[in-house]
Protein backbone atom coordinates (compact mmCIF):
# COMPACT_ATOMS: atom_id res chain seq x y z
CA UNK A 1 0.00 0.00 0.00
CA UNK A 2 2.91 2.11 0.27
CA UNK A 3 4.12 1.41 -3.00
CA UNK A 4 1.09 2.74 -4.21
CA UNK A 5 0.78 5.49 -2.06
CA UNK A 6 4.06 7.01 -3.05
CA UNK A 7 3.73 6.14 -6.76
CA UNK A 8 0.52 8.25 -6.67
CA UNK A 9 2.12 10.98 -4.95
CA UNK A 10 5.30 11.24 -7.68
CA UNK A 11 2.78 11.06 -10.25
CA UNK A 12 0.36 13.78 -9.07
CA UNK A 13 3.71 16.22 -8.11
CA UNK A 14 4.27 15.28 -12.05
CA UNK A 15 1.30 16.50 -13.08
CA UNK A 16 2.02 19.53 -10.22
CA UNK A 17 5.08 20.19 -12.30
CA UNK A 18 3.59 19.94 -15.66
CA UNK A 19 0.71 22.04 -14.61
CA UNK A 20 2.95 24.82 -13.83
CA UNK A 21 5.19 24.29 -16.60
CA UNK A 22 1.79 24.90 -18.60
CA UNK A 23 0.58 28.24 -16.48
CA UNK A 24 4.23 29.50 -17.11
CA UNK A 25 3.57 29.30 -21.00
CA UNK A 26 -0.17 30.60 -21.15
CA UNK A 27 1.20 33.53 -18.90
CA UNK A 28 4.23 34.40 -21.54
CA UNK A 29 1.40 33.46 -24.50
CA UNK A 30 -1.61 36.22 -22.91
CA UNK A 31 1.71 38.79 -22.50
CA UNK A 32 2.84 38.35 -25.82
CA UNK A 33 -1.05 39.28 -26.74
CA UNK A 34 -0.75 42.45 -24.67
CA UNK A 35 2.09 43.52 -26.40
CA UNK A 36 0.38 43.31 -29.93
CA UNK A 37 -2.57 44.89 -28.72
CA UNK A 38 -0.87 47.73 -27.11
CA UNK A 39 1.68 48.15 -30.28
CA UNK A 40 -1.73 47.76 -32.37
CA UNK A 41 -3.09 50.66 -30.50
CA UNK A 42 0.21 52.59 -30.49
CA UNK A 43 0.37 52.36 -34.71
CA UNK A 44 -3.11 54.16 -34.55
CA UNK A 45 -2.24 56.50 -32.15
CA UNK A 46 0.50 57.30 -34.56
CA UNK A 47 -1.76 57.28 -38.13
CA UNK A 48 -3.73 59.57 -35.99
CA UNK A 49 -1.05 61.89 -35.48
CA UNK A 50 -0.26 61.58 -38.93
CA UNK A 51 -3.53 62.42 -39.92
CA UNK A 52 -3.74 65.31 -38.05
CA UNK A 53 -0.35 66.76 -39.98
CA UNK A 54 -1.02 66.52 -43.03
CA UNK A 55 -4.84 67.84 -42.26
CA UNK A 56 -2.82 71.09 -40.96
CA UNK A 57 -0.05 70.95 -44.04
CA UNK A 58 -3.20 71.15 -45.70
CA UNK A 59 -4.67 74.07 -44.16
CA UNK A 60 -1.26 75.68 -44.02
CA UNK A 61 -0.68 74.84 -48.56
CA UNK A 62 -4.52 76.59 -48.48
CA UNK A 63 -3.83 79.78 -46.78
CA UNK A 64 -0.35 80.16 -48.86
CA UNK A 65 -2.25 79.88 -51.87
CA UNK A 66 -4.47 82.52 -50.24
CA UNK A 67 -1.82 84.94 -49.35
CA UNK A 68 -0.55 84.63 -53.41
CA UNK A 69 -4.03 85.39 -54.25
CA UNK A 70 -4.22 88.15 -51.70
CA UNK A 71 -0.83 89.41 -52.89
CA UNK A 72 -2.08 89.45 -56.52
CA UNK A 73 -5.04 91.81 -55.64
CA UNK A 74 -3.15 93.83 -53.33
CA UNK A 75 -0.90 94.57 -56.77
CA UNK A 76 -4.14 95.81 -58.23
CA UNK A 77 -6.32 97.15 -55.49
CA UNK A 78 -6.34 100.89 -54.56
CA UNK A 79 -5.09 102.78 -51.25
CA UNK A 80 -8.27 101.78 -48.53
CA UNK A 81 -8.73 98.28 -50.04
CA UNK A 82 -4.64 97.72 -50.20
CA UNK A 83 -4.79 98.58 -46.54
CA UNK A 84 -7.21 95.89 -45.92
CA UNK A 85 -6.04 93.19 -47.92
CA UNK A 86 -2.34 94.17 -46.29
CA UNK A 87 -3.67 93.67 -42.96
CA UNK A 88 -5.40 89.83 -44.23
CA UNK A 89 -2.25 89.58 -45.25
CA UNK A 90 -0.36 89.91 -42.31
CA UNK A 91 -3.20 88.52 -40.42
CA UNK A 92 -2.41 84.77 -42.87
CA UNK A 93 0.53 85.03 -42.38
CA UNK A 94 0.39 84.90 -38.48
CA UNK A 95 -1.82 81.90 -38.97
CA UNK A 96 0.66 79.71 -41.57
CA UNK A 97 3.26 80.59 -38.83
CA UNK A 98 0.98 78.78 -35.80
CA UNK A 99 0.32 75.63 -37.98
CA UNK A 100 4.19 75.68 -38.73
CA UNK A 101 4.68 75.57 -35.21
CA UNK A 102 1.48 73.46 -34.52
CA UNK A 103 2.90 71.19 -37.11
CA UNK A 104 6.67 70.96 -35.53
CA UNK A 105 5.15 70.25 -32.62
CA UNK A 106 2.93 67.13 -33.84
CA UNK A 107 5.95 65.65 -35.33
CA UNK A 108 8.13 65.82 -32.09
CA UNK A 109 5.24 63.96 -30.70
CA UNK A 110 4.98 61.91 -33.32
CA UNK A 111 8.48 60.65 -32.87
CA UNK A 112 8.04 60.59 -29.24
CA UNK A 113 5.69 57.96 -29.54
CA UNK A 114 8.12 56.44 -32.06
CA UNK A 115 10.53 56.42 -29.32
CA UNK A 116 7.80 55.01 -26.46
CA UNK A 117 6.42 52.10 -28.84
CA UNK A 118 9.97 51.04 -29.62
CA UNK A 119 11.24 51.23 -25.68
CA UNK A 120 7.43 49.30 -25.41
CA UNK A 121 7.99 46.53 -27.84
CA UNK A 122 11.42 46.20 -26.37
CA UNK A 123 10.65 45.52 -23.72
CA UNK A 124 8.08 43.12 -23.84
CA UNK A 125 10.19 41.02 -26.03
CA UNK A 126 12.76 41.10 -23.56
CA UNK A 127 10.25 40.08 -20.89
CA UNK A 128 8.66 37.69 -23.21
CA UNK A 129 12.23 35.76 -23.90
CA UNK A 130 12.96 35.98 -20.21
CA UNK A 131 9.38 34.11 -19.57
CA UNK A 132 9.75 31.91 -22.31
CA UNK A 133 13.40 30.72 -21.18
CA UNK A 134 11.89 30.00 -17.66
CA UNK A 135 9.06 27.90 -19.08
CA UNK A 136 11.54 26.01 -21.27
CA UNK A 137 14.33 25.74 -17.90
CA UNK A 138 11.57 24.87 -15.66
CA UNK A 139 10.21 22.32 -18.44
CA UNK A 140 14.06 20.76 -18.73
CA UNK A 141 14.30 20.46 -15.08
CA UNK A 142 10.64 19.01 -14.49
CA UNK A 143 11.96 16.55 -17.71
CA UNK A 144 15.24 15.41 -15.69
Amino acid sequence: ATAATDNLRAMSEEKVRCLEVEKDALEAHHRALETKTKSKLLKAEKDLQDANIKALEGQRDTMVNEIRILKEALDLAEAKPRADASEKLHNQAEAISALENRIKILRSEREAADERHRREMESQKLSSNDALEAAIAKSVNTAD
